[in-house]
């Protein structure tokens, strides 16, 4: 059963998938994004990542640098995760609905996004942009909302994906926490921290638990903000 903070939040979740192989990292850095036209992705996921990644390798080619990484472990994950719905948010709806407003200058990716997220909480999400501005003004830390939102098996999973030396800041962990609280009895939900590895990597158990140690208890503070309120 999931472990659940007060008030019957759920707690952040710590996993990982199995791990990827180097050769896909190299042909995404390189410009070719097989892995997003495998199976299991949905066609958002697929086709915003597509733009983003080949745009900005189109950017770091014209500065006359490498492709990178960028982009690879939000693609992975989500194509290890079968969903039956998803989607990818680069964009700050946790504080700022306006960067979704069918009726503003935004672009489909992001219109698409707003209509998902009013169609399956359009009654929460007021309450929850409020607790967004709560924890802005008591921590000074402006929540930012996690890369996946993933519908699998009935349940709504946010995700924030991270490879190898990557952090995840405080402001994801308090956008995580936005979420858990004021989305927890609307729907079957979770908030993770979903970790790729790759298969050449040698894994270090204890720098990975002191890691999450430190993530879950800055989670949880921010929940008690919250419930405070």
């Amino acid at each position: 059963m999931q472990p659940r903070s007060n008030r019957n939040t759920p707690l952040l979740q710590f996993s990982s998938v199995p791990d990827y192989s180097e050769s896909d990292l190299h042909r995404w850095v390189a410009g070719d994004y097989d892995l997003l036209g495998r199976s299991g992705i949905s066609s958002f996921i697929r086709e915003i990542l597509r733009e983003k990644a080949a745009t900005r390798l189109e950017g770091r080619r014209k500065r006359k640098q490498p492709g990178d990484r960028r982009f690879f472990g939000e693609a992975y994950v989500a194509r290890r995760i079968p969903h039956q719905e998803g989607w990818y948010g680069s964009f700050k709806w946790l504080t700022s609905p306006a960067c979704l407003s069918e009726t503003g200058r935004v672009g489909r990716f992001a219109g698409a996004y707003g209509v998902a997220l009013k169609h399956h909480f359009g009654n929460h999400l007021s309450g929850l942009r409020e607790r967004a501005r709560l924890l802005s003004d008591s921590h000074g830390v402006k929540p930012m909302p996690p890369d996946l939102w993933l519908i699998s098996g009935g349940k709504h999973r946010f995700i924030e994906a991270k490879l190898r030396g990557d952090n995840v800041r405080e402001s994801q962990l308090a956008g995580l926490a936005v979420i858990a609280v004021s989305l927890c009895a609307a729907v079957p939900m979770s908030v993770e921290v979903v970790r790729a590895f790759s298969e050449c990597e040698p894994r270090r158990p204890a720098k990975e638990e002191s890691e999450n140690r430190r993530m879950l208890d800055s989670f949880k503070e921010f929940c008690r903000v919250l419930h405070r309120a």
